[in-house]
């Protein structure tokens, strides 16, 4: 996006909200981060209790403000669109579009903010099989499940907005409404959940390994998805255009290089095509006038 923002296909696609994407899709997939750790990270080095329920504490921030922001930078994006071909205003600009933005936002920070202050989610491990001694750690809070359906709500709510004005710019070009690739994105997610979900409920205590996995692979889908749909067509119609320019400077200059001579076949403008052409003629016609001198000359030398 930053290296084509000149470009027209970039800029009728508003950069700004293209690049708020990006940065919702870095914060949702940071929180894989989060999720990676348990009492012995894999270095060697044993972590606490309470550092790893800091992590617990910051894995919905991560994930829900990310999520957020991708959703509803697509919404501010669309709706600015709709009000532009409306005529609403002479020049809408992002301030008149943030709005709904700014309210989901504060809301899922409000909600996060109450869960972390009064409950937040600690790091817990239980003991699952006394013979074994096998145990399973994970983040808990046995008031979590108010907040958690709270969050869902909110990033729900901004995911419908989002199909809506979809639908409501369907007509608009695709240069500016990225309309069909956001409803693939739409089915590509549902899908994903649909499929995912399920199978954590039934991984809940069977498999720690098999349920992070599936939490990785959900958390890193969603995201993905909507870069690759969203800024993926944009990206390959620059390059493909940027090749078409490199193409095009090349056919126009070439050198041609025959016995120890260089030509440059460079296309002439007119008004160089012009002193050429008068060049030329007058070469020619100095040249007859000689010719016409010399056999004059000879005539009279053999008469």
């Amino acid at each position: 996006v930053y290296r084509y923002r000149e470009s027209n296909i970039v800029k009728a696609a508003q950069p700004m909200f293209l690049q708020v994407l990006c940065f919702g899709a870095f914060i949702s997939s940071f929180s894989i981060f989060t999720l990676s750790f348990d009492e012995n990270n894999g270095g060697g080095n044993m972590l606490d209790k309470e550092q790893l329920s800091v992590m617990c504490a910051s894995f919905p921030w991560l994930v829900c403000l990310g999520f957020l922001v991708i959703y509803c930078a697509l919404f501010s994006k669309l709706w600015r669109i709709n009000k532009v071909l409306q005529f609403s205003r002479r020049k809408v600009t992002i301030k008149h579009v943030i709005g709904p933005f700014v309210a989901l936002v504060l809301s899922a920070i409000i909600v996060l903010t109450v869960w972390t202050a009064a409950f937040p989610l600690k790091w817990e491990r239980e003991e699952i099989d006394l013979e074994t001694g096998e145990s399973y750690g994970r983040c808990q809070n046995e008031h979590s499940l108010i907040f958690y359906i709270a969050l869902v709500l909110i990033v729900v709510f901004s995911f419908g907005m989002t199909g809506a004005m979809a639908w409501i710019t369907k007509d608009v070009d695709e240069k500016y409404a990225e309309t069909q690739w956001i409803f693939y994105t739409i089915f590509v997610q549902i899908q994903v959940l649909l499929v995912a979900i399920p199978i954590m409920i039934v991984l809940e205590y069977a498999s720690a390994d098999a349920k992070y996995i599936v939490k990785v692979m959900i958390i890193a889908i969603l995201p993905m998805s909507t870069i690759g749909l969203i800024i993926g067509p944009k990206v390959v119609t620059s390059l493909k255009k940027e090749d078409k320019e490199k193409a095009k400077s090349r056919g126009k200059k070439s050198n041609v290089h025959v016995s120890g001579i260089t030509t440059n076949t460079q296309s002439m403008s007119k008004a160089e095509s012009s002193k050429f052409d008068s060049s030329y003629v007058a070469d020619r016609k100095g040249s007859m006038e000689s010719g016409c001198v010399a056999e004059r000359q000879a005539s009279i030398e053999h008469a």
